[in-house]
């Protein structure tokens, strides 16, 4: 049985330009939320692969999509449009057979396609479903096991710790010590942002860092910019 299905249409590896664009889609948030959960997988299947920068450029999209602002393209080297004329195809499944749940995760597109069109894809979601798919997307970051019936459970699990929301001005605090400030300190968003962008460049895995290092990072970066 099919959960769930996403079509990402990216460019012909021979092609001189980079783009990207979303296909025909199946992804219910209703009754159960296994079109996030999908999407989830495809992050958490290929964000490894990411270099630094893009990387980066990832979390600073996934915030921008999560508020709905207007996107400044490219990302990630990719070009998102709406034309899919002359596109390759590449399609994501999620099924079941009874309570076996399987992913069907194709993976002849760069990385970079297959998290573009995730993200992007939940950006698209009804906004009241939009946070807990940037949820699934955030902890699917994490996930360094295989991608099981195990991780849905992690996707699923109510964990605090993934909460956008900090409003307690001891979290204020472990944010400004996490990016380096001290109490008396008092950063503008540019700042912050630049801040930011060195200390998850130092984190990044290929430097001794680790993903929880850097989504820890991000969320610090988000409480700072939101306590404005």
């Amino acid at each position: 049985m099919l959960l769930a299905e996403v079509e990402i249409r990216h460019s012909r590896p021979v092609a001189p330009t980079r783009r990207v664009a979303l296909g025909l889609s199946v992804l219910p948030t209703e009754p159960n939320q296994w079109g996030p959960v999908l999407l989830g997988a495809l992050v958490a299947a290929n964000a490894p692969d990411l270099d630094t920068d893009s990387m980066i450029d990832l979390l600073e999209l996934i915030d921008d999509l999560e508020d709905g602002v207007s996107i400044t393209q490219p990302r990630l080297r990719h070009r998102f449009q709406q034309d899919v004329i002359g596109l390759d195809r590449s399609v994501h499944a999620l099924h079941s057979d009874g309570d076996v749940i399987s992913f069907d995760l194709d993976d002849h597109a760069l990385p970079e396609v297959n998290v573009l069109g995730a993200v992007y894809a939940a950006g698209n979601l009804p906004v009241q479903h939009r946070t807990f798919a940037f949820r699934c997307i955030r902890k699917a970051l994490l996930w360094k096991a295989t991608i099981d019936v195990a991780f849905v459970s992690f996707l699923m699990g109510d964990e605090s710790a993934f909460n956008r929301w900090f409003v307690m001005p001891t979290e204020t605090q472990a944010a400004m010590r996490l990016l380096g400030y001290g109490p008396d300190d008092r950063p503008d968003p540019i700042e912050i942002k630049d801040r930011f962008r060195e200390r998850v460049w130092a984190a990044h895995p290929d430097r001794g860092g680790d993903a929880e290092e850097m989504m820890a990072l991000s969320r610090a970066k988000r409480l700072l910019l939101d306590a404005g």
